[in-house]
């Protein structure tokens, strides 16, 4: 009994270190009988089934299976973790499907290869992620659900997904966990990058700006994008669509990220993967269309006044975007660079956009153009930058910038759509702070730049550069009046490589006293 006592004790301590904290008390349970059934802090057990059954409260009692047809991923885990937590064998495609978790609704039972395949599922997986990587990814599991819902095998494809950012995971599932086939005919899936963009992976008009990609600031069902609220969860939304004529799409992943900056180029999959939120879905026909949403947890909002860039990537067995390129080389991928502003008359937002030429197939000369999408207010529109060189093809004047030269109207916070703020509260540049733009872009220089026009500038290969884009709304603009302008990236040859939006409405009133 004593030798035994030992051993639930080293078990107990080496759980929570490896995993996290004990969530039953300051008491554990053995009675020593025979065979083995785990309980809350508790056991039934024979000596040799003791780490297994001490195990089970991290992984069965701890976070637990969502439904029966979930219980195969805790049997299977312990097992592989009795096994000294360190086996990895890639898990081999060529191999028949199979079923750890159905999607029978109505399965009252655990899966009887839960033991088997369920360990060599385990197994797949830390030789696809790395055994190391692996543990701490299942520790974060524990630790994210520990007080929470009940955990479904989606959700854990969803946490390994986004957290490790390895695309092989969703084809590691869709084959060994829920036991599909791969699909034939290939469904292709695929989200706008604009109104007038019918599915193409090659899109030649906006991209920046898609109408399937939003946020809403909480789980209502709404279709409008809405800037995202510091402080509070937020909700990602994709509409996905199945483009295929007969292929159905039997399971699919949308990973969701956002980058914490406005910028022109954005790349799959280091700027997409790993993400911060993830959801699975199943049977998308063809034709079809879907909403999908994920928790954006506030912990990972940014503060306010960050100029976000919304990513997605749609993920399947067989329909994965290709590595190197852009949203508009790729259907599957999807980008909502906007930023909604409010502002007053005589007064300027600065937004820094980060310029990129990583790919290199470009060259190193670009324009950025600056266009209207439809008739609003006349805005005064210019861009700032630290090096004057930056602007030697500029056709108007270059001169210092200075910060405290226009917008005499005081009024702390110009989003009327977040909380207001102090003056170091958030990230936000406009012309009520002086000072703090001042400090982001010291002895800088600016130039104006009109709607359809284009300048000349050089990037080289393998770098970035940020430009500030200053948007200011006349003294004389009429209250209520709304505009959308977009900054885009070109190559020399014309070829877009990628742009910003930005939507301009004219308030009449502070927004510390709006209603």
């Amino acid at each position: 009994l004593a030798t035994e006592i030992d051993h639930v004790r080293d078990y107990l301590v080496a759980n929570e270190t490896d995993y996290g904290g004990y969530l039953h008390g300051t008491r554990y349970t053995a009675f020593f009988n025979g065979g083995g059934m785990e309980y809350e802090g508790a056991t039934t057990t024979a000596p040799s089934a003791l780490r297994h059954e001490t195990f089970h409260s991290w992984f069965a009692r701890g976070i637990k299976p969502a439904s029966q047809a979930d219980g195969w991923w805790d049997e299977g885990f312990t097992t592989w973790h009795d096994a000294g937590a360190a086996g990895g064998a890639p898990f081999d495609f060529t191999a028949p499907p199979i079923v750890l978790s159905s999607r029978d609704p109505w399965q009252r039972h655990t899966a009887g290869n839960a033991y088997g395949d369920g360990v060599a599922f385990w197994n797949g997986m830390a030789a696809l992620l790395g055994v190391g990587p692996f543990n701490t990814l299942m520790g974060g599991l524990y630790e994210r659900y520990k007080a929470g819902s009940p955990v479904s095998t989606a959700m854990i494809e969803e946490h390994l997904l986004a957290r490790s950012g390895n695309p092989g995971v969703v084809a590691a599932f869709h084959r060994f966990a829920y036991g599909l086939p791969d699909p034939s005919p290939i469904p292709d899936l695929w989200m706008r990058d604009d109104a007038g963009h019918t599915g193409a992976d090659a899109w030649s008009g906006p991209f920046w700006d898609s109408p399937d990609l939003w946020i809403r600031n909480a789980d209502d069902g709404g279709l409008a994008h809405q800037s995202p609220e510091f402080g509070q969860d937020n909700w990602f939304h994709a509409r996905v669509r199945n483009r295929s004529a007969s292929g159905t799409a039997r399971h699919f992943v949308v990973a969701f990220h956002a980058r914490g900056f406005a910028g022109t180029e954005f790349v799959y999959p280091g700027d997409f993967l790993p993400s911060i939120a993830a959801r699975a879905e199943f049977e998308l026909g063809p034709g079809e269309t879907r909403v999908v949403k994920a928790r954006w947890p506030r912990a990972s909002v940014p503060a306010a006044g960050t100029h976000t860039c919304l990513l997605a990537a749609v993920l399947t067995r067989s329909d994965l975007p290709v590595a190197g390129r852009h949203v508009l080389e790729h259907n599957n991928l999807a980008q909502k660079n906007l930023t909604i502003v409010d502002l007053l008359p005589d007064t300027w937002i600065l937004i820094p956009i980060v310029i990129g030429n990583w790919i290199g197939k470009h060259g190193s000369a670009f324009e950025l153009l600056v266009a209207a999408d439809r008739p609003g207010p006349t805005l005064e529109i210019n861009l700032v930058h630290p090096r004057r060189a930056f602007f030697k093809g500029s056709t108007t004047d270059v001169i210092p910038f200075r910060p405290d030269g226009s917008g005499r109207r005081r009024t702390r916070l110009l989003d009327c759509g977040g909380r207001v703020g102090e003056p170091d509260d958030g990230a936000i540049l406009t012309s009520d702070d002086p000072e703090r733009v001042a400090r982001r872009f010291p002895d800088s220089w600016e130039t104006r730049i009109r709607a359809d026009d284009a300048l000349p500038i050089r990037l080289p290969h393998a770098s970035q550069t940020v430009v500030g884009l200053r948007v200011g709304v006349p003294a004389g603009a009429r209250p209520g009046g709304r505009q959308r302008i977009h900054l885009t990236q070109l190559s020399a040859r014309g070829v877009v490589i990628g742009g910003v939006a930005v939507e301009v409405r004219v308030r009449t009133v502070d927004c510390e006293t709006a209603t």
